[in-house]
């Protein structure tokens, strides 16, 4: 377990410091989204009802498809555990917003207040208790998103929950 650990740090840090091999290509990025979904869903617990609203006419990104992956997984992941165990909602939506993907990840968890949304991208930031995580994961996402020229936002109400939105540009490729 400790080794997985290690393995899973060493692989943030490394894509947090951008020092990571990035492979962008064209993909059809509801793929993406949907086979991340597919694994995350036997992790999420029973209490979370799970909504997906995924629109496979979306189009094409230019990315790396592991970093995506990376994305949705994290979002999902930090969204459940928001949740603590209580009953709640997680609502995956990808849609096209003039010439960009737009994902967006909502939980019904305890929300953030304004002090923690503006850190909660900075690296090592953590609301989590000792040993339950790294603080990485959400820099980790916004690195990758400006990596691929899109940009993060967050919306967040105490006690009402938070929404993540990721905008990632289209591409129009020439047939």
């Amino acid at each position: 377990k400790a080794a997985e650990r290690a393995i899973k740090l060493v692989s943030q840090i490394l894509t947090f410091s951008r020092q990571d091999k990035q492979e962008k290509i064209p993909i059809e990025i509801h793929v993406i989204v949907k086979e991340a979904l597919k694994l995350l869903i036997s992790s999420i617990p029973p209490s979370v009802k799970f909504n997906r609203f995924i629109d496979e006419n979306i189009g094409t990104v230019l990315a790396d498809p592991n970093h995506i992956h990376r994305v949705v997984m994290n979002l999902c992941t930090n969204s459940w555990q928001a949740m603590e165990g209580k009953e709640g909602e997680l609502t995956v939506t990808l849609s096209a917003e003039n010439e960009f993907a737009k994902l967006s990840v909502r939980d019904t968890g305890h929300g953030m207040d304004e002090t923690t949304m503006e850190r909660v991208f900075e690296p090592y930031f953590t609301t989590g208790k000792p040993g339950e995580g790294t603080g990485l994961g959400l820099s980790v996402v916004h690195g990758i998103v400006t990596s691929h020229n899109g940009k993060i936002e967050v919306e967040s109400t105490l006690g009402k929950g938070t929404t993540f939105h990721v905008h990632l540009p289209l591409v129009h490729l020439k047939t």
